[in-house]
């Protein structure tokens, strides 16, 4: 006889957990992503992160190389919302000035970065070019930095 009550509670306790409650909640909606950084070249990289949220942060990187050059530059930051992206400048030599072009967007305006803060005049054309450099001979220190942000439009 206490075999038999044994089994009834054995099986009443298999019945009583459902192991798809969750399925059967109505809860259907996909699992939130996990905003953070999703650039691996980036100080605060987060391996667990789905959505890019525009936090990465380059500056001070130990795991940036510019492959043996003097002067690397890439862009970073990129947020579509509001039309802009960050040129990134690694340098182990003072810059006195810089060129760069682009395509696939227009360019509308650059500002803010040390292009900036160390008294360069930058300006942006119709033909996609950024140009920068000091009237008074200023320069650009060594280090990694923001060089400036760029505005565009698609």
């Amino acid at each position: 006889m206490s075999i038999n009550k044994f089994s009834i509670l054995l099986l009443i306790l298999l019945l009583g957990c459902n192991k798809s409650s969750s399925l059967s909640s109505g809860n259907t909606s996909e699992p939130e992503g996990i905003q953070g950084c999703t650039d691996p070249t980036a100080c605060n990289f987060q391996s667990n992160a789905t959505e890019e949220d525009g936090s990465c942060d380059y500056i001070g990187c130990t795991n940036l190389s510019c492959d043996f050059s003097e002067v690397c530059i890439s862009i970073t930051n990129v947020n579509q919302s509001d039309n802009s992206f960050n040129i990134l400048l690694i340098n182990s030599i003072p810059i006195a000035g810089f060129q760069l072009e682009f395509s696939g967007a227009t360019i509308t305006t650059a500002l803010g970065g040390s292009a900036i803060e160390n008294s360069f005049t930058v300006s942006t054309g119709n033909n996609n070019i950024v140009l920068g450099f000091s009237f008074a001979g200023a320069t650009i220190p060594s280090g990694s930095d923001i060089l400036t942000k760029i505005l565009f439009t698609n």
